[in-house]
């Protein structure tokens, strides 16, 4: 699809370091530089096999995008909010997001070992095989999200809730689970895991 007279001038006029207010809609973003968008819209974009370099997001709203299988390692997101969005098998190593809204959102495969989230939310996603491991969480929320043999090793669980969400089998270190909270169905897993039988 072609650009608009305003979005196609958007792109001729991008300049590095410089911090962009946006509205785009079905388009395809293949940039390079460090770019820093605050209080944009992302409607319907796709950022499919763009080279990225450095990104921050500050009160951005994301609807319907696919960022699958892209290297966003090391990027900052605030106060953004993501809706029906695609991640399958995203590099976010390193990334930093605090006040997060992924809600509906394929999230299979993403790699957010050595994150920090603060504030995040997931609801109604799906985080199955997602890499959690060495990650900083703080105040963050799974509800009603798949996150079946999701991999937190190295990641402290203390005050973190998995009752509302979904998994047969995750991995955990297992003395940085204490104070983590789960559901009476999900006590089995854990049990076995501390060696525990129950008659």
């Amino acid at each position: 699809m072609e650009l608009n007279n305003l979005q196609q001038q958007f792109f001729n006029d991008i300049q590095d370091n410089e911090i962009y207010q946006t509205k785009l809609v079905d388009e395809v973003i293949e940039v390079t530089e460090n770019l820093y968008f605050s209080q944009s819209q992302f409607d319907k974009i796709s950022f499919e096999h763009a080279e990225l370099g450095e990104l921050e997001f500050t009160k951005c709203i994301f609807i319907s995008c696919d960022l699958s299988n892209i290297d966003l390692s090391k990027a900052r997101f605030y106060d953004c909010e993501f809706t029906q969005c695609k991640f399958f098998g995203t590099n976010l190593i390193g990334a930093y997001f605090k006040n997060i809204k992924f809600d509906n959102s394929n999230m299979n495969y993403v790699n957010f070992s050595d994150s920090t989230l603060k504030q995040v939310t997931f609801l109604n996603c799906e985080l199955t095989e997602s890499l959690f491991q060495t990650c900083s969480l703080s105040k963050v929320e799974f509800r009603n999200t798949n996150i079946n043999l999701a991999n937190f090793w190295g990641t402290s669980l203390k005050g973190i809730d998995f009752s509302n969400s979904e998994f047969d089998d995750i991995e955990v270190t297992l003395d940085q689970v204490n104070g983590i909270k789960i559901n009476a169905s999900q006590s089995a897993f854990f049990a076995r895991l501390l060696g525990i039988k129950i008659i």
